[in-house]
């Protein structure tokens, strides 16, 4: 096993996030984990923005 600890993802995690599907509104890498990072915080209830 290599000891790199730098993990690259499976070519087809890539293949598929590079898909025309997920290219939302030409975002950058960041502003999805953002927006990703936004949507799990809401879920948790961590993220007091939906008012409740």
């Amino acid at each position: 096993m290599p000891t790199d600890p730098i993990v690259h993802p499976p070519a087809n995690v890539i293949a598929l996030a590079q898909h025309p599907r997920y290219q939302h509104a030409d975002w950058t890498l960041s502003e999805r984990l953002v927006r990703r990072q936004e949507l799990v915080l809401q879920h948790l209830g961590v993220w007091g923005d939906d008012g409740s």
